[in-house]
């Protein structure tokens, strides 16, 4: 008796999730107006040997990254910005610290929303870094980057294609231009 009292409830809860999997899901439509987003990460790793017989030598590192979503949505057009921010050191044995991570990017993308799936767009974007960049030898360094030393900047212009909200890209021309204020080292 007992069997079959678990075999119902059993029976019963079976039924009552797929009937209630099967309800048609809305599509959600993104909020208008605008909307914020930061996420940040700061990461540290260490590694020290002591009496450690295959080799190997002490080394430390640390990375920060920032990344940033401001757009604002309307019902026929769109305005994306977003920003990266990274930067960070690492130190193997006696080396120096030297910088691991070092970036800046920024873009905007203003588009018109013309059909479901397709939307025109103009763009622009930015790159460039924090601080110096060396070109280590043996026996010096070499300064070969800087704050925009190069720094690129980049416009666009296109279709952008949206089949769903896990995928989108972009097709269209775009100009690109690269700024530096001393000649780099090669």
């Amino acid at each position: 008796m007992f069997k079959k009292i678990q075999l119902v409830i059993f029976m019963a809860m079976l039924t009552c999730s797929f009937i209630f999997g099967q309800e048609e899901k809305k599509e959600e439509k993104p909020p208008l107006g605008w909307n914020q987003e930061v996420v940040g990460n700061l990461s540290f790793n260490q590694s020290q040997f002591d009496n450690w017989q295959r080799g190997g030598e002490d080394s430390w590192n640390w990375q920060l990254d920032i990344n940033g979503l401001v757009e604002y949505q309307q019902e026929k057009y769109g305005w994306v910005n977003k920003g990266k921010f990274a930067y960070g050191n690492s130190k193997t044995g006696g080396n120096e610290a030297r910088k691991s991570a070092d970036e800046i990017r920024l873009e905007s993308v203003l588009f018109y929303k013309a059909t479901k799936y397709l939307n025109p767009y103009v763009s622009v974007s930015g790159q460039t870094q924090f601080v110096e960049g060396y070109l280590y030898t043996d026996t010096s360094k070499i300064r070969i980057s800087n704050f925009m030393d190069p720094g690129y900047l980049t416009q666009g212009i296109g279709i952008g294609f949206s089949p769903s909200k896990f995928f989108s890209t972009r097709f269209g021309a775009s100009a690109k231009e690269t700024f530096t204020r001393t000649d780099i080292a090669k």
